[in-house]
């Protein structure tokens, strides 16, 4: 990968060929793993391979766009301003009683994030395409996070028993996820 001119125009910096190495490889690794458990969901079909599904589909969204906004942070720093850099970061800072500033991570609400990193790269990359937030698979994204919540944040035994349709809504919104950041890259949809 370091002697591929196609790498180079994602990666202008040192720090920026690093952050794509390390988005393509954390993608793949994650992507495997989201499969995996789809692929356990389906043939397996009990209500914990579901939930391991949507926990490995989170990770790989939750990894994704972390690294998205490390690639952005390395190549389009000056593009940003400082309050971006710190959400890119995901980084806030705060004063202790005693007047010091401290840093500490800062909570970002999940789809406002997704388009955050999406928006940030493109930027950083100075790309012109645009990624989908109005089609089915952003919509399927918005309900993918719903039945997340009920998986991460359980209020009953009947709140994360998963039907083959909570896994299909999950698997749409990992397509679209997936084919966004590629078309990121490559501007082919």
């Amino acid at each position: 990968m370091g002697s591929d001119p196609e790498v180079y125009q994602f990666a202008t910096t040192e720090l920026g060929l690093t952050a794509f190495r390390e988005l393509v490889t954390l993608a793949m690794v994650l992507l495997e793993d989201s499969n995996t458990a789809l692929v356990a969901a389906r043939e397996l079909g009990e209500h914990r391979f579901r939930r391991s599904f949507v926990r490995a589909a989170f990770a790989y969204f939750d990894g994704v766009t972390y690294a998205m906004k490390q690639l952005a942070l390395a190549n389009g720093e000056a593009r940003f301003s400082a309050a971006e850099k710190s959400l890119l970061a995901e980084k806030t800072f705060e004063l202790d009683d005693k007047g010091r500033a401290f840093e500490r991570p800062t909570k970002l609400r999940t789809l406002a994030n997704l388009r955050f990193a999406f928006n940030s790269l493109t930027r950083a990359l100075d790309r012109k395409v645009e990624v989908d937030f109005a089609g089915p698979g952003w919509v399927a994204m918005q309900e993918a996070l719903r039945i997340r919540h009920r998986v991460t944040h359980p209020k009953s035994v009947e709140s994360i028993e998963l039907s083959e349709a909570d896994v299909r809504t999950v698997n749409i919104a990992g397509e679209w996820f997936t084919a966004s950041w590629k078309h990121v890259f490559t501007g082919v949809k």
